[in-house]
């Protein structure tokens, strides 16, 4: 199917940008952090800012701060044993450890500041309950690829966050769906393609549900809060799932692409902010 339009249509690419298809991985030791974005079938990293972390001096007492960048990728398995010695230095390590996790927290943020996919840990399981008190992304799942991230490739690191993610991703639409039904019939719910649309524009748009390979034809006037409906592309400017799921994702919302049918006469459901 051929379309031709004033911006670039999306849909073909919903089903990879849905937000039940993505999730973050963050491969974590003791003084690295690596950040990636994936799906059932794609890994890639993204890059964090910089981050200091702490090393001991000669004598092992003084710890000075160094600025890190993650490394390039490596199989190489590191020893990851936590020190333990005299004179309170294991307790500050470990004061060090989590202080280097909450400067990472910080690179996440940046990097995840507007984003609600799940995250998961790839570490050594000390790490895992100090980085989840250090972490503030809402969507840190309680799962993590074992053992020291070094150890796998990158498509290994995938498909084995991909198998422990897979059933949060699920569950994260199943909960969408049922906040709609609670809400249904109220004013934070609407199945009306004009008010979506326009919705979406504005940014009022929460969480949007659109059929697997829905079309509706349309004009939109924003400056005259206005959609029309049209029987064809020819007499359209827009594909109205098309813009509404875009304008979702582009403010921040939530895009479901269902393989079921609504059970509701609308390709489109929305959950609304306001």
């Amino acid at each position: 199917e051929r379309i031709v339009g004033e911006r670039v249509h999306l849909t073909p690419l919903f089903k990879l940008l849905r937000s039940d298809a993505r999730f973050f991985i963050l491969a974590i030791t003791q003084q690295s952090a690596r950040l990636f974005e994936a799906t059932r079938d794609s890994i890639h990293e993204l890059s964090l800012p910089p981050i200091e972390h702490a090393e001991p001096d000669s004598n092992g007492q003084a710890w000075q701060l160094h600025s890190h960048e993650a490394p390039t990728q490596g199989r190489g398995e590191r020893a990851e044993a936590m020190y333990h010695g005299h004179d309170g230095q294991a307790d500050r390590q470990q004061a060090d450890i989590l202080n280097f996790l909450h400067r990472v927290d910080d690179a996440v943020m940046t990097v995840l500041h507007d984003q609600r996919a799940p995250l998961t840990l790839a570490c050594v399981g000390y790490l895992a309950p100090m980085y989840q008190s250090a972490n503030r992304y809402s969507n840190l799942v309680n799962v993590k690829v074992p053992g020291s991230p070094d150890r796998w490739s990158l498509d290994e690191l995938q498909r084995h966050a991909w198998k422990l993610v897979e059933p949060y991703l699920r569950k994260s639409q199943q909960q969408a769906l049922e906040k709609f039904e609670r809400q249904r019939g109220n004013a934070r719910t609407s199945a009306d393609i004009r008010e979506i649309v326009l919705a979406a524009n504005s940014g009022r748009v929460e969480t949007i549900f659109i059929e697997d390979g829905a079309r509706q034809w349309g004009r939109v006037e924003p400056h005259l809060q206005t959609v029309h409906l049209c029987e064809n592309q020819q007499e359209a400017s827009e594909d109205l799932c098309d813009f509404a799921a875009t304008q979702t994702l582009a403010n921040g919302g939530e895009v479901f692409v269902l393989d079921d049918a609504l059970e509701m006469d609308s390709p489109l459901a929305a959950t609304l902010r306001y």
